[in-house]
């Protein structure tokens, strides 16, 4: 412009190089960001039985419920049931005594080869640790310890909420008014859609 100084050649340069850069960049098509997949059940080994284990548990009146699904390796539900517990200390108590539910269930019914799944990984945690006696579970741990002797296969495993929605839901039927749920070769509405998305995952 009259009356200004010019523009040095090495800024001119810069210039033509980042505008360069910018158009080039609008004309490319950004990737899809990849996410974790999502948590998703999956069917167990032939002739193994898994059983999914869940706990509801209220602060305010110190009851709860634990809640489990059995399925086969075909993802057939074979049962389903929930307890209420009049008396619950903690959701951690709760949680481990689901567990220990899933685990006299599988003994009940004769069960050889049973995959206890929770999404209760602090729980699973203090099951392994050898010095953990002095747990609020500890008593819990030893029982579910004694009945396991009675297995020619009992194995646990973590699994993430999503995939553990139908033991949720079952625990969350039972209560001071209904203390015990069976749902026996019979998928209750609350599970259908729920069950079927198990079984056929959208990943």
């Amino acid at each position: 412009m009259h009356g200004t100084g010019g523009r040095l050649v090495s800024d001119s340069v810069r210039w033509v190089l980042e505008t360069t850069y910018d158009l080039a960049q609008l004309g490319k098509k950004k990737k899809p960001a990849v996410g974790r997949p999502k948590p998703c059940w999956t069917r167990p080994d032939y002739g193994t039985m898994k059983i999914n284990v869940d706990a509801c548990f209220n602060p305010d009146t110190l009851q709860g419920a634990s809640g489990l699904v059995v399925r086969d390796h075909n993802g057939l539900l074979i049962r389903g049931q929930a307890i209420f517990y009049e008396h619950a200390t903690s959701a951690l108590v709760m949680e481990a005594q689901a567990i220990r539910d899933g685990v006299q269930l599988a003994l009940e019914r004769n069960y050889q080869k049973v995959e206890i799944q929770t999404d209760a990984q602090e729980v699973l945690k203090m099951m392994d640790d050898p010095g953990g006696g002095k747990s609020i579970i500890a008593s819990i741990c030893q029982e579910v310890k004694e009945l396991g002797g009675s297995f020619s296969s009992l194995k646990f495993s973590f699994v993430g909420r999503l995939a553990n929605e139908a033991a949720h839901n079952c625990a969350k039927q039972a209560s001071s008014v209904r203390r015990r749920c069976l749902w026996i070769n019979f998928t209750p509405p609350f599970l259908v859609d729920i069950l079927a998305k198990d079984c056929n995952p959208i990943i």
